[in-house]
């Protein structure tokens, strides 16, 4: 016990020491740091902080039934704090947009607009991908993204095996207003769980119209084929030869060449069992005959492009064979070749994504009383050099 006080009297003593000899310096120091204009600011911006917070967290608590926030004054002494807080808060909240202030007059509250809540169901969750690679969905699911942004959309992004966790319930989807769905989800669970939606709903990225509940948005092949095959005809082609899997696209195809008034026996169809792989599609076509008035007309980019690849490495010239598809699959990334080659019927995706989700939008706004729509995108024709390009020109 006698050694602890012994040393607790030794610290005090350089304590009183050090006191002595630097102590007049330690009080200048501290009213330099806490006393000065600038420290005042610092501690007034603290203050409006918090007193901003505090209006922020009750705003119904200090504002009249018309909206009007109570005046500076009230506020200052409900407080204890200056009035020159209270402004200082006041351009705070402004400055968020929850308060709107003019000269002469109290801020007042601004209403909040109830933003629309979507539910996107999409196969893969792309929400951080970037457009490339060999695939055009990320790139299909950004324009989606920037597209919801711009109409200021609060959304939620579902793949399939969110809907499989929650069984399939259609309780997943409450409290959204509306609804977008991509036609990869084929299984018949998925379809019934948009079908079972109650609000407006919309179907995007399919090719054909379906019996589904929902507007739909889907690109107008036929107008597409028509431009395809009349260019050609007028190209000097004297046979098309039509590459389709569905038998949806080989009607298409057919009507738009009868359109034309192309004869029976000048086009045939080949129903392809294989999948569109462009692996697939070159092996086939190692072995097809290659004439410089004949077009393949494949109903797939992919099949397309497994096409002219192996054109090429039979020693064919761009202008000795006219190869087309159908999606403009290169413009998304997929570039086998050094620059975009292939000649293909091209949807605009933004366009289908912003006509889709404005007729959702419209749907919601009006209460969807509106009648259900079928919002046909037009296809256009991008020549390239692949097919019916006219600086390859037939001899």
């Amino acid at each position: 016990m006698l050694q602890f006080q012994e040393q607790l009297c030794f610290l005090l003593t350089v304590f009183l020491l050090l006191l002595l000899k630097y102590g007049e310096k330690f009080a200048t120091l501290y009213r330099e740091y806490f006393f000065t204009e600038k420290a005042i600011m610092k501690h007034s911006d603290n203050l409006a902080w918090q007193i901003a917070g505090k209006i922020r967290n009750g705003l119904d608590l200090y504002a009249t039934a018309d909206g009007s926030l109570f005046s500076g004054r009230r506020l200052a002494a409900e407080f204890g704090v200056s009035h020159q807080t209270v402004c200082r808060a006041i351009q705070l909240l402004a400055g968020e947009n929850l308060l709107e202030c003019k000269r002469g007059t109290r801020a007042v509250v601004r209403k909040k607009s109830k933003r629309i809540n979507l539910a996107c169901m999409i196969s893969t969750d792309y929400t951080n991908a970037k457009p490339g690679g060999y695939s055009d969905v990320p790139y299909q699911v950004k324009i989606l993204l920037d597209e919801l942004e711009r109409c200021q959309c609060e959304y939620r992004i579902f793949n399939f095996y969110d809907l499989q966790h929650a069984n399939f319930s259609p309780r997943i989807f409450a409290g959204f207003d509306g609804l977008i769905a991509a036609r990869a989800f084929s299984d018949i669970n998925s379809r019934q769980l948009v079908n079972d939606f109650p609000g407006p709903k919309v179907w995007l990225w399919n090719n054909e119209a379906a019996t589904d509940s929902g507007n739909q948005v889907i690109p107008d092949f036929l107008a597409g084929y028509v431009e395809l095959f009349d260019r050609a005809r007028r190209h000097g082609i004297r046979k098309c030869v039509l590459h389709c899997s569905r038998k949806f696209f080989a009607n298409i195809m057919t009507d738009a060449l009868e359109l034309n008034n192309w004869a029976p026996q000048d086009f045939s169809v080949v129903m392809h069992n294989a999948p569109e792989t462009q692996l697939a599609a070159y092996k086939y076509a190692l072995n097809l005959p290659v004439e410089k008035t004949t077009l393949h007309a494949c109903a797939s980019d992919m099949f397309a492009c497994g096409f002219a690849e192996a054109f090429l490495d039979r020693n064919f010239k761009p202008g000795e064979f006219h190869v087309s598809g159908t999606g403009d699959i290169e413009s998304c990334g997929f570039m086998p070749f050094d620059k975009p080659f292939l000649t293909t019927l091209h949807t605009d995706r933004r366009e289908v994504i912003s006509k889709g989700l404005d007729c959702l939008i419209r749907k919601i706004t009006d209460g969807g009383n509106s009648p259900e729509e079928i919002i046909r995108i037009r296809t256009g024709l991008v020549v390239r050099d692949s097919a019916l390009n006219e600086d390859a020109t037939l001899n």
